[in-house]
């Protein structure tokens, strides 16, 4: 379990045997939570960050059962942003990497229909509560903001269909979503091209086809924003080291966690985001399970209630904030499954005292510790390192 927050706490089925003195128990165990999200579990979280650096890395370098030949392959970092006030009805407030950019600078008054003037010019600070909320919250469209969120997924994969069929050779990414301060995600993807001997492609040559690509996706009225960032990756281990942890610190995060970090007028902003997005998720999980032909009842309705309000601190988007193509690398069950191997064989090296009795199972009771004597320890050392999760697939 390591040193888990908030471990899943379980209780067994069977009894189990002492050998020593013969006594009969029926135990209770903490497992790992296993959250990505570091506001939810730290420990937990960085150990998956550590996962998302290696699987990252590998497919870059060349490890763990990937081809050493994927070093010489170009790589590149690719950026894509959401459309800006050309679709969501106005512009926000934003601070430029050195903070030299006045905010929406204008001459003259531009009054909106509610009445606001669409003028800033100011140079915000970095941590400016107003940072990417938008100049008249009655101009935003709340409801396209919601629907580009929850077709982001979808747009990458056209990318990607349509990026394999422009380039030669094989195409193989690790992709990251990050949440922007405007309430809307945008992509971090290390995209690896795994090209024939005798092609003649340049870095140029690929460049131009990612971003001929990005302009032409569309699924349905959802684009890409005209923001595109490609940078190559350099053909040396230390580089391609940096890419990667630069890409795993994106793994971790969520918008419940950015939501945390924000100030109170860009707060208000997202919370109206969020209560957008709960009807559209709800309708989105309804009509996902009638299509499975599941019986439409109360019980049903207040499930989807329940998964749409938990999803919509996510803002709409629906997709993981980590995904690879199935050639990329390695995959997290397999660095997590070499882990549990690894804990078995050193449990199986130590004398069995306790012997299962009965058909082995474990029944859920709570998540989070049980504040007694018996937990003191664990709660006094729930800062240190995190160790190999255990076994959840066996709880009932």
């Amino acid at each position: 379990m390591g040193w888990c927050e908030q471990p899943i706490r379980l209780r067994a089925n069977h009894q189990q045997l002492n050998t020593t003195d013969g006594e009969l128990t029926r135990p209770e165990i903490y497992v790992a939570c296993e959250s990505r999200r570091a506001s939810r579990c730290g420990p937990c979280s960085r150990l998956y960050q550590g996962d998302a650096y290696f699987i990252l890395l590998s497919g870059l370098l060349g490890t763990k059962g990937v081809g050493k030949d994927v070093l010489t392959q170009p790589a590149a970092v690719v950026t894509l942003t959401a459309p800006g006030a050309d679709v969501f009805g106005v512009a926000g407030h934003f601070r430029d990497k050195h903070g030299r950019r006045l905010c929406n600078p204008r001459r003259s008054p531009r009054i909106c229909t509610h009445g606001v003037d669409l003028r800033c010019g100011k140079r915000h600070a970095a941590e400016d509560p107003l940072l990417g909320a938008p100049l008249c919250v009655d101009c935003f469209d709340y409801a396209a903001a919601v629907a580009w969120n929850g077709h982001a997924s979808q747009l990458w994969n056209v990318f990607t269909t349509y990026l394999r069929r422009a380039v030669p050779g094989n195409v193989e990414y690790a992709r990251t979503v990050e949440p922007q301060r405007r309430g809307l995600v945008h992509m971090h993807a290390v995209v690896r091209f795994d090209l024939p001997v005798a092609s003649r492609w340049t870095g140029q040559d690929l460049e131009t086809a990612i971003r001929d690509v990005a302009s032409r996706v569309r699924v349905g009225e959802h684009r890409f924003g005209s923001q595109l960032h490609v940078d190559f990756v350099p053909a040396d281990i230390e580089a391609r080291q940096r890419t990667a942890g630069y890409l795993a610190k994106y793994a971790t995060a969520s918008a419940a966690d950015f939501q945390a970090k924000v100030g109170v007028g860009n707060r208000q902003h997202l919370a109206r985001i969020r209560k957008t997005a709960v009807p559209v998720l709800y309708r989105h999980y309804m009509d996902g399970r009638l299509r499975r032909g599941a019986q439409l009842n109360i019980e049903m309705r207040r499930d989807c209630m329940r998964r749409a309000e938990a999803k919509a601190f996510e803002l709409g988007y629906r997709g993981h904030f980590m995904s690879t193509s199935g050639n990329y690398s390695t995959t997290f069950g397999a660095l997590r499954s070499a882990r549990r191997e690894f804990a078995a064989s050193e449990a199986a090296s130590r004398p069995e005292v306790l012997v299962d009795v009965g058909t082995t199972g474990w029944t859920f009771l709570q998540q989070g510790y049980v504040v007694a004597d018996r937990d003191a320890d664990r709660l006094a050392n729930l800062a240190a390192r995190p160790v190999a999760p255990a076994v959840l697939d066996q709880a009932a």
